[in-house]
């Protein structure tokens, strides 16, 4: 749990903290599937996020793919493991993982968001909305989704809702410094 309040901070210091916390509780129980889930997103995120070097993808999908072998039922393995290959560019690859992911768990509301995010990366610019929107009805307090949201709709050239969006977004976080 401490490992994924400091993973959700979103900076790059906690990150680090994360990985740690993370690497900890691995060492107290090898087995533990969640913590390999959250070591994967991290390293992913370190590359993806923080412009760390590429071979964080490839330690982010050994550990993700550790989980899955761990739990094969566990969402947040999936969702790891499908965010590196985002990281990777292979956006592909990484849809059906979060379409598991989703499937395994339906309230989980990352997937839900990363989900949006590999459709507006791949173009998919309605399909993006509606997952984006799906995941602020269960986490109305994320700004991320209302961030993309607003992006996405300036994408589609609607300046008036991408405005009201992105306004939504510093709302609920006034700093909000995310790339």
């Amino acid at each position: 749990m401490r490992g994924m309040n400091q993973y959700y901070l979103y900076k790059p210091s906690a990150n680090d903290s994360a990985i740690h916390l993370f690497k900890m509780a691995i060492k107290l129980d090898p087995q533990y599937a969640r913590a390999w889930a959250g070591l994967g997103d991290s390293f992913a995120q370190k590359h993806g996020r923080y412009v760390a070097e590429y071979f964080w993808t490839d330690s982010s999908i050994v550990a993700a793919s550790k989980s899955i072998q761990l739990d094969s039922n566990l969402s947040m393995g999936y969702k790891a493991l499908a965010n590196a290959y985002d990281y990777r560019d292979e956006y592909e690859k990484s849809l059906p993982l979060l379409q598991k992911s989703v499937a395994l768990d339906p309230t989980n509301s990352q997937a839900i968001g990363n989900l949006g995010t590999n459709y507006l990366l791949r173009g998919d610019l309605p399909m993006a909305l509606r997952w984006y929107k799906k995941g602020i009805g269960m986490d109305p307090k994320n700004w991320i989704p209302y961030q993309l949201i607003g992006w996405t709709y300036r994408l589609l050239g609607d300046l008036e809702n991408a405005e009201l969006w992105l306004l939504k977004s510093l709302e609920l976080n006034p700093t909000n410094m995310i790339r």
